[in-house]
């Protein structure tokens, strides 16, 4: 009994960790539209997918096309990547980055 009792508090110790981090990685996205703000002047909005092994399927970056207009896809590569080394602790599966089109804007100019 007595070390049912102990693997139990074990266990349940190890999940408050868990959920603490969890906690704490919810948090890593308002920092890392705040980080993007700040270095480069733009909105952007930061997604992810956690997996039970606590490391992310994705986290994604998605940015306005007013934005980035003009830029090389390997430049949001590495802003992607930096913002990533940056302000996440954790390395995930996937980093998409996100380019949303403004249709307004898109058919003005003739799309």
């Amino acid at each position: 009994m007595k070390k049912t009792l102990i693997i139990l508090l074990i266990v349940v110790m190890a999940g408050c960790d868990s959920v603490s981090e969890m906690r704490e990685f919810t948090k890593k996205p308002a920092i890392a539209e705040e980080y993007i703000k700040d270095r480069y002047g733009w909105d952007s909005e930061i997604s992810f997918k956690m997996n039970n092994d606590g490391r992310p399927e994705y986290i994604r970056l998605e940015l306005s096309i007013s934005d980035v207009r003009g830029m090389q896809i390997s430049e949001l590569e590495k802003i992607a990547n930096k913002m990533l080394d940056d302000v996440f602790e954790t390395e995930p599966y996937n980093l998409y980055v996100q380019i949303a089109v403004d249709r307004q804007v898109s058919e003005s100019d003739g799309w």
